[in-house]
């Protein structure tokens, strides 16, 4: 084993990569490392039950209890506004 090969290769860095300073728009601070499929498809399925809240509404609706209570408001509303589908006559 004393005359295996190493599993990597030293690679010499230029100085404008070494200065290289990423795109403005692009946001390094959120630690968010993804290794692997299985990880990434769980982020992506997190990700699809997540909303993101605007400003003026994060504002108006600090935490998620807040939030719960007046999207069940609207269900509320919308389920005495709105005929099922099933109940509707056919109009021809």
């Amino acid at each position: 084993m004393k005359n295996a090969k190493p599993k990597h290769k030293h690679v010499k860095a230029v100085t404008s990569e070494i200065a290289y300073q990423g795109p403005n728009e692009v946001d390094f601070e959120t630690g968010l490392v993804i290794q692997g499929l299985d990880a990434w498809r769980k982020y992506r399925a997190w990700r699809k039950q997540s909303a993101t809240l605007e400003p003026k509404v994060r504002k108006a609706f600090p935490d998620d209890q807040s939030v719960n209570e007046a999207l069940k408001v609207v269900m509320q509303i919308r389920h005495h506004f709105i005929v099922p589908s099933r109940s509707r006559k056919k109009l021809a």
